[in-house]
């Protein structure tokens, strides 16, 4: 999902890149709109960005496309720049669009070119991330530190460009005050993340009391929430409030989604969205299995070596016999030795059979999961992806 605005009664209007709208509760959400197909084989266009309310909406994305949503239609419209549209806007004056090499164009709400897009000729080939609706017009941000202030009161567009910081800029809105903020890298490679807040004209330091501790990633969406909080999307998949009383680390426990956009309910909590994280690593080294040999079946030893390198969470023994999970043992991830208990004593039945010779293997999985332990760990963790990097080795052996 790359998309989603708000309306009355909590109604949600969902984007997704391939171009699909949809639109509902946030429990279910129904199809509204999915674009014609004319070539099977060709790829979708991207569709990167929504704006307006759940039944008037625009939405930008690759190839300077631009469409609009009205009631339950969508139309193209034609725009004026080929090259991919980041971000839009829709405010009470008109639309604003952005995207990269300078791309700004613009459609007033009345007017004799009420509903034609129109180019902002501001002269600078500046990548341009996101922009925000005002009263008086839209607020764009984008590489450098870069700051457009654009006018659309009259026929045409005013703008003014500022630098507010060095580093580039990925994000602008307004907090449930309507004070406006905006957030992005860390200036000059060092310190916190960019964030400031539109304070008498002049944009202020918008880390509180001090607050920030340690080092914390650029930051790509922001999200207003009720008594003047804001939660901060960084570019890892993490989740911060930032309210007048400090900052608290909201992030999931999987950073499985990298969340770029997101509105606020009436009831205070967020919806998000955004696309499917990757995480590569710590890589683990590949447990190699010594023992067991074909042997004795009961108190078998089960010993394994490991290379130097980074440490799982902790490690998984695991006997199968023709696909069917027969025993899982969980050890400390510096433990590399185990020994099957006699399954016959304690299940009352023979496990490893001496007249039908299965086939059988000993696995070891070594796992990382973040934060996570071997004290108080879920089993489904493992089966339901709770994990981030994982290495393997199975040996077969015959009692």
């Amino acid at each position: 999902m790359t998309g989603i605005v708000r309306g009355d009664k909590d109604q949600l209007l969902l984007l997704a890149r391939n171009g699909r709208l949809y639109r509902g509760s946030v429990d279910a959400p129904t199809l509204i709109y999915a674009p014609p197909v004319f070539d099977p084989y060709a790829v979708p266009a991207t569709v990167l960005a929504l704006a307006g309310t759940p039944t008037d909406a625009t939405m930008v994305g690759e190839a300077g496309l631009i469409r609009h949503l009205q009631g339950s239609q969508v139309q193209q419209e034609s725009g004026v720049f080929s090259q991919t549209l980041r971000d839009v806007c829709q405010g009470p004056l008109g639309r604003v669009a952005v995207g990269d090499a300078g791309a700004i164009e613009y459609s007033l709400a009345a007017g004799p070119q009420a509903g034609v897009w129109q180019a902002l000729n501001s002269g600078s080939k500046i990548g341009w991330h996101a922009v925000a609706c005002t009263e008086f017009g839209a607020i764009a941000v984008g590489d450098k530190g870069s700051v457009a202030t654009l006018l659309l009161s009259g026929p045409t567009a005013q703008f003014q460009i500022d630098n507010v910081t060095t580093a580039d800029l990925y994000a602008v809105t307004s907090d449930q005050n309507g004070d406006l903020w905006l957030a992005g890298d860390v200036e000059n490679g060092a310190g916190a993340p960019t964030l400031k807040k539109l304070v008498d004209a002049k944009w202020v330091n918008g880390w509180t009391n001090s607050n920030l501790v340690g080092a914390l990633p650029g930051l790509r969406g922001l999200v207003g929430l009720p008594n003047s909080a804001m939660l901060l999307l960084d570019r890892d998949g993490g989740q911060r409030r930032v309210d007048a009383t400090g900052v608290s680390n909201e992030s999931p426990q999987r950073l499985d989604l990298r969340a770029v956009r997101g509105v606020s309910l009436s009831d205070g909590s967020a919806v998000l969205v955004g696309q499917p994280g990757l995480w590569l690593g710590p890589f683990l080294t590949v447990p190699q299995i010594d023992k067991p040999t074909s042997s004795n079946a009961a108190n078998m030893p089960l010993e394994w070596s490991v290379a130097p390198g980074p440490s799982p969470s902790y490690s998984r023994v695991h006997l199968d016999g023709s696909g069917f999970p027969f025993w899982w043992l969980y050890v400390e991830s510096t433990v590399t030795s185990a020994v099957l208990p006699n399954f016959s004593a304690l299940g009352g039945f023979d496990v490893f059979p001496a007249s039908t010779k299965i086939l059988y293997s000993v696995r070891v999985d070594r796992v990382y999961v973040p934060a996570g332990s071997i004290n108080g760990f879920d089993t489904f963790d493992l089966e339901f992806g709770e994990w981030r990097s994982w290495s393997t080795n199975a040996k077969p052996f015959i009692p």
